[in-house]
């Protein structure tokens, strides 16, 4: 039988006018909303929480520059990873197509829905030893991501019970992770209505927390050459969306042009809208909170590994070292960063002393920082869960000798696993989540230490050599007959070599800072 092969040129430039009229017809608005709200559920977590103390050294001006620039590097992620997607999404229905008519097995096709996850990606064009490094990258980044949400959410909640947060990290922890693998097949639509009301409490806290800037009006320090120091959380509070996309990208396979590019314009929009709020949450606190703190120079040491420069601290130290409260995380940026505590307790705290009439900004804070930490747990619990059932399929593939079935979805109304298929994935998913508990109970204060050299490196890895190389793989003469709807066009496909360079670049900063750190730590 022959059939007719479309390039991927011709593809992009032709339609399908039915596909995106049943679209239409399904509320296809939805689904943009749905997939903009999870983006920003996915980003607006722990980096907001912990970027402001990152800021303290050099200040606001430079951190916009870098932020700037990581901004337009994860824009670049996002839209090279579309592709590669829809690549994969239609070399995966070619193969599953071929092993159906080698079958001849009318009820296995009608039961095989091939859904590109991170594993088959990651199998279909990358070589054997990489797809390890790919997917130590992929579980590293949301292992090391949920292990700060629990650390930051549980500080919330026990600033706000008054209960040591050390106790509340295995209710908040289970209590969340059983939510995301055994509601997970309604899980999208859970995180998009709270993350609705996360963002509406968030702008209305960046709101007041804008307004009190202003009335509090704290000078602050500008040091261009500390610039690099937000570059590591910076990384963290916008990347990763890729390893969002394959399950926001389920809702979207099969149709035309106009519905893909409209939903990289929903990731795009959600990644700016956390990018402003980023930037005026760290100003608000800047303006609020002190940014250095004489005492914490006693150890003549900071989190990079330096020393700071003051003409005030050699004089500090000596009147100073001797206070119980030496070094408090409530009182300064820097001292917060030191203890490992969120941005948020030393403003609240500020708030109190400055204008104890505006103890309602400070629950107003805390509730938000419940309520966005916990859509976050979810949405990286439930990417988790979607990866692990990836791995999973592969396993029961192999043991039953039928690739195809690797490729069946998850909770669709087509699938047809098994209960017990369904049960290895809730098991296989919940030991992955035990890990973050067992992390996150061994390393109570290290929430800045984990998301900079943890989560920064896994992301910084996968988004840049990893990417690359499945990018380069899918432009291959063995996939270049395959028709996918939005193509990029050929003449700025080259500009993927910006992917390996700049988040290189991240990975080798991160190994300096981590040299220097150990060795006056030794």
């Amino acid at each position: 039988m022959q059939t007719e092969i479309l390039t991927r040129e011709t593809m992009s430039s032709s339609t399908t006018p039915s596909n995106e009229d049943q679209l239409e017809a399904k509320s296809f608005l939805i689904r943009y909303i749905q997939a903009f709200a999870v983006c920003v559920a996915y980003t607006l977590g722990s980096g907001v929480l912990g970027l402001p103390l990152d800021v303290y050294q050099c200040g606001f001006y430079p951190f916009v520059t870098v932020f700037s620039i990581i901004f337009l590097a994860e824009i670049i992620c996002i839209h090279y990873f579309a592709e590669i997607l829809q690549i994969g999404d239609v070399a995966l229905q070619e193969a599953c197509s071929e092993s159906v008519e080698n079958s001849h097995d009318e009820i296995t096709s009608n039961k095989i829905d091939i859904l590109p996850n991170l594993h088959n990606l990651g199998t279909l064009f990358l070589p054997k030893w990489l797809v390890v490094l790919s997917h130590v990258s992929i579980f590293g980044s949301l292992i090391f991501n949920l292990v700060s949400y629990g650390l930051a959410g549980s500080e919330a909640i026990g600033q706000l019970s008054f209960i040591n947060y050390r106790q509340l990290i295995p209710a908040f922890i289970w209590a969340l992770s059983f939510v995301a693998v055994f509601a997970y097949s309604i899980i999208q639509q859970i995180i998009s209505i709270l993350t609705f009301g996360k963002a509406l409490v968030f702008v209305i806290t960046t709101v007041v927390s804008i307004i009190l800037g202003i009335k509090i009006n704290r000078p602050y320090q500008t040091s261009w050459a500390a610039m690099n120091h937000p570059i590591l959380m910076g990384s963290v509070a916008l990347g990763g969306i890729p390893l969002l996309m394959p399950m926001l990208y389920e809702n979207f396979r099969g149709y035309g042009m106009k519905t893909v590019k409209r939903f990289k314009y929903s990731l795009y929009a959600g990644l700016f809208f956390c990018f402003i709020l980023n930037i005026l949450w760290t100003w608000s606190v800047l303006v609020v909170v002190p940014q250095l703190d004489p005492t914490c120079h006693y150890h003549n040491k900071t989190s990079h590994g330096s020393a700071v420069i003051s003409s005030t601290t050699a004089a500090s130290v000596t009147t100073t070292s001797a206070h119980t409260k030496q070094c408090n995380p409530a009182y300064s940026l820097e001292a917060a960063k030191l203890n490992g505590v969120i941005s948020t307790i030393p403003f609240t705290e500020m708030v109190k002393l400055k204008d104890p009439s505006l103890l309602w900004v400070s629950d107003l804070i805390q509730s938000f920082i419940v309520v966005s930490i916990t859509v976050a747990f979810l949405t990286n619990a439930a990417a988790l869960y979607h990866s692990t059932s990836g791995v999973v399929n592969s396993i029961l593939s192999w043991r039953s000798h039928n690739k195809s079935s690797e490729l069946q979805p998850l909770h669709r109304e087509n699938s047809r696993l098994s209960f017990i298929d369904i049960l290895w994935h809730q098991v296989a998913g919940l030991l992955s989540l035990g890990l973050v508990f067992i992390i996150a109970v061994f390393q109570p204060k290290g929430f800045m230490k984990i998301l900079e050299q943890g989560a920064a490196t896994c992301v910084s890895f996968y988004c840049g050599p990893i990417l690359f190389a499945m990018y380069y793989q899918s432009q291959q003469p063995r996939f270049r007959h395959l028709s996918i709807p939005l193509p990029t066009p050929a003449i700025f496909r080259p500009l993927v070599v910006i992917l390996p360079i700049y988040y290189t670049g991240i990975i080798i900063y991160m190994i300096i800072v981590s040299t220097q750190v150990g060795n006056l730590s030794t």
